[in-house]
């Protein structure tokens, strides 16, 4: 059954295998395709690669029933205990208890509640399942793992976002392994398994299958399908590796990981279309176009007599993100008591705090542009900003214009689904403004317009964003926007969004091109 096609199984014939389970809810096309893999294949451990909001939750939980699981630890990502909480009681009989609280709090529930499934966010592991080392001064502070703890008898952990596994060496990575090990099913889940390098699947496929497909050694699955190249840093002249697939190591890593892995694209798990963004370029004002020159020549920026700090790459990049917003941080290091310069100058780092202050342009075209979008817009729009004083911005804005809103960001304590709740049932509120590291765990189908005010700078997150508003359920032919300011680092950031580059490089390759040609962009 190998070079079966499981995606080739007609609705009949999946209502005929799966006829004698009586599920709590009827299940999508892609979600009995999953199980009827997982049957065919004899699998005690699975990875499903299904795009954003398209079901994961109960594919999972029908899995488990496949599996006559009674006892089920899910480690994922606090945006996702809405999720689970929503979908466990809809979808099955099981009943669930999140681990939050104190260390004693968890183990508590663990060891004296009797739930079906206990929900713990991947942070939270090492406060059941580590400790902080007492020992010697080389040792002193780091994380051990607590083997004692491991008692727990699960028939199934699930690892929900399981990308979040991927660093070989990182403390929750090790534990999540080990209760991989004390288990006897194992469920990986995740919308982008690959960020930006096949490397990253060595952990992933470790956690879930106990090294079953690529074996439990990096260095040896690093150098069976990867090649390495020695570069030299421009501008430290320091050389450093580059590590390239080897020839057709490609495809060897999908066949193994096929034998254990099904993945579905959008198109297949909804009818609604999977439109392109549509870009909108904003002309940049002169005031603009100035502070980049500045920014990117490294000449001496002040403000109100305080420097801007402009030393490297990222915190160029940074700035000039948040200069095609509008605005530059201004930070500051100070200790509890405000000292003089001269005090500063000799002041431990490790004593000084971090504060900002903030110098918004006179002229913002972006948001001009951005107001001029929201009124042309039908239906309701979902708003996505990076830093907090987009958010300020955009949010004064809106109040002059007399736009109605509501926000959801990390400093805002209200809960996404309060939040969610009025911005759905209410038809004045048109605009949802979501800062981009909230982007987990709601869903905003009831608007059919998206506007990036500030790209993105990983697929993954912006996966995430875009999932918000996309698969069944949304009704609309819906509309994504990128505001893109001409000619600067937003030009670059998009760009590197489709060709998986990190950041550092994009911010690299824009100051290169930048110089190159008379000394600025044209």
């Amino acid at each position: 059954m190998d070079n079966f096609s499981y995606k080739s199984l007609t609705d009949h014939e999946l209502v005929e295998i799966f006829k004698d389970r009586k599920f709590k809810i009827p299940l999508k096309r892609t979600q009995l395709i999953s199980l009827a893999f997982v049957a065919g294949q004899k699998l005690n451990s699975v990875c499903y690669w299904l795009p954003v909001r398209s079901g994961k939750t109960i594919a999972a939980l029908a899995t488990t029933q496949l599996w006559n699981c009674d006892k089920i630890l899910v480690v994922c990502p606090n945006s996702a205990f809405e999720a689970w909480s929503r979908d466990t009681p809809k979808f099955t009989d099981y009943t669930c208890e999140f681990l939050i609280g104190t260390r004693s709090d968890r183990i508590y529930k663990l060891r004296h509640t009797d739930k079906n499934i206990y929900i713990i966010n991947y942070e939270g592991l090492k406060s059941i399942y580590a400790y902080l080392h007492p020992g010697d001064k080389a040792n002193k502070g780091k994380w051990e793992i607590c083997y004692d703890e491991f008692v727990d008898n699960f028939d199934c952990v699930i690892f929900d976002e399981v990308h979040k596994t991927t660093n070989y060496s990182a403390i929750q990575s090790n534990i999540c392994y080990e209760l991989s090990k004390r288990s006897k099913f194992c469920i990986g889940m995740s919308a982008d398994p690959i960020n930006k390098h096949y490397l990253e699947l060595f952990n992933v496929y470790k956690a879930i299958d106990l090294g079953e497909t690529f074996g439990n050694n990096f260095f040896a699955f690093r150098n069976k399908y990867f090649r390495s190249i020695n570069l030299i840093n421009g501008k430290t002249k320091k050389s450093f590796k580059k590590w390239v697939l080897k020839h057709d190591a490609e495809k060897m890593i999908l066949e193994r990981i096929s034998k254990r892995s099904i993945s579905f694209k959008r198109s297949e798990c909804s009818k609604v279309p999977d439109n392109k963004p549509t870009r909108i370029d904003v002309e940049p004002s002169e005031e603009f176009l100035e502070w980049q020159r500045k920014i990117i020549e490294n000449d001496e920026i002040r403000v109100n007599d305080v420097p801007v700090d402009v030393s490297n790459a990222t915190i160029k990049g940074q700035k000039l993100l948040q200069l095609s917003a509008g605005f530059i941080y201004i930070e500051q290091f100070y200790p509890e008591d405000v000292p003089t310069a001269d005090e500063l100058e000799f002041l431990p780092e490790a004593n000084k705090r971090k504060t900002h202050d903030v110098c918004r342009l006179k002229t913002n075209p972006k948001l001009d542009t951005l107001i001029d979008l929201i009124n042309l817009c039908a239906g309701k729009i979902l708003i996505w900003h990076h830093y907090t004083e987009e958010a300020h911005i955009i949010e004064e804005a809106l109040t002059k214009n007399g736009i109605e809103f509501i926000a959801m960001r990390g400093s805002i304590k209200e809960s996404k689904k309060s939040v969610m709740d009025k911005f759905n049932s209410k038809p004045e509120i048109k605009v949802l403004l979501v800062q981009q590291s909230v982007c987990e765990g709601f869903d905003a189908k009831v608007a059919p317009n998206m506007i990036f005010y500030t790209p993105v700078a990983g697929p993954r997150l912006r996966n995430q964003c875009e999932g918000r508003i996309k698969g069944d359920g949304q009704i609309d032919d819906y509309r994504i926007y990128d505001l893109i300011m001409k000619g600067s680092f937003d030009e670059k950031v998009i760009k590197s969004l489709r060709k998986n580059t990190n950041f550092k490089a994009a911010v690299m390759a824009y100051i290169r091109k930048f110089r190159k040609i008379d000394g600025g962009l044209k």
